[in-house]
């Protein structure tokens, strides 16, 4: 039952709770814990200004959203291995379906440019003209996306304000994700 709960595990405040309430530590929190006490490097190797600055460009991102249907805003800051960023909003669409999330669009423009590796990635979101009470992380299908391109590894920062935030690895927020290794089958693992 334990496992169970470490993987639907959410940080919204309801979910937060209810863990609390019984008494359970996800998973990775006790991974987090772990490498913290043992001095291990937790994410990434950015310092505290850089992920700062990280966030500030996802807020800034995050006020071109069109969001006409929900009014619900996200912004994403996605680093290159060259230290490059690339920025992303949310587009709504009527039809929903074609409606693309903040961290696919600065993905995607990323990719469109020949960029095809990244070590970070910030996501901001809140209601038009509200400060958000809980952090905004990536959609099933966007974590999916980034783990194609940023693996394992990426550190996702799931910010409300550029002071309050959290990290977690890719890993984390999609265990035993899908990629290229597996479209390779066998022979990525025999060599």
């Amino acid at each position: 039952m334990a496992e169970c709960f470490a993987h639907i595990y959410s940080f919204n405040t309801q979910s937060q709770k209810m863990f609390e309430s019984i008494g359970f530590v996800p998973q990775d929190e006790e991974r987090y814990i772990y490498k913290l006490q043992k001095g291990e490097p937790t994410m990434t190797k950015l310092t505290l200004e850089e992920k700062q600055e990280l966030i500030r460009m996802a807020l800034a991102a995050r006020e071109r959203a069109y969001t006409p249907y929900s009014d619900f805003m996200v912004g994403a800051a996605l680093r290159a291995e060259d230290g490059r960023i690339f920025t992303g909003c949310n587009v709504e669409n009527a039809a929903f379906t074609p409606t693309s999330c903040a961290e696919r669009t600065a993905l995607f423009k990323a990719v469109s440019e020949g960029v095809t590796r990244f070590t970070d990635i910030a996501v901001v979101g809140s209601r038009r003209g509200e400060v958000n009470k809980q952090i905004t992380s990536p959609c099933g299908v966007c974590r999916q996306a980034l783990f194609e391109f940023g693996g394992p590894e990426l550190n996702v920062i799931m910010a409300k304000t550029p002071d309050d935030f959290i990290e977690r690895s890719m890993d984390e927020l999609l265990p035993f994700g899908f990629g290229p290794s597996n479209v390779a089958g066998n022979k990525a693992v025999e060599e």
